[in-house]
């Protein structure tokens, strides 16, 4: 570069440093960076309120699945059905029938169709289980 321009160039720099920054620079740095500052804090709150919203409503347009409730396997009246906590249990050598008395609405959970629709809920049915001779129910029905 040209000698002179170098020589002013390094005066002027030198001139500079020595001088105090203006009074009023500070403050238009500090007011830039707040309002910055400002402006990225609520942007994470924003995208979080947008995401939030999208996955609401995904969930409402998706289509409810809803299983219809099994009715009772039909059953002869007076025939024993088999009881779920029989399934795999060893033949017994002997058997008995145990007469109880359940409420109707028990039922279902024997796998023994309730009969009489229009009945109570909370009325009692005369029951016979079929236990064996160790003492396990294998089978179950409404007594006639």
């Amino acid at each position: 570069m040209m000698p002179d321009l170098d020589e002013a160039l390094r005066e002027l720099r030198d001139r500079r440093r020595a001088e105090p920054p203006p009074a009023t620079l500070e403050g238009r740095l500090r007011a830039a960076v707040r309002a910055r500052n400002r402006s990225r804090r609520f942007a994470p709150v924003w995208v979080g309120a947008v995401a939030a919203s999208g996955l609401l409503v995904f969930a409402l347009l998706q289509p409810r699945q809803t299983v219809a409730p099994q009715p009772p396997p039909p059953q002869m009246e007076g025939a024993f059905v088999a009881l779920p906590s029989g399934v795999g249990l060893p033949p017994p050598s002997a058997t008995a029938v145990l007469r109880m008395q359940l409420k109707r609405a028990d039922l279902p959970q024997y796998g023994v169709a309730s009969p009489g629709r229009g009945a109570a809920v909370g009325e009692f049915v005369n029951v016979d289980f079929l236990v064996g001779d160790d003492g396990l129910a294998r089978a179950a029905r409404v007594a006639p």
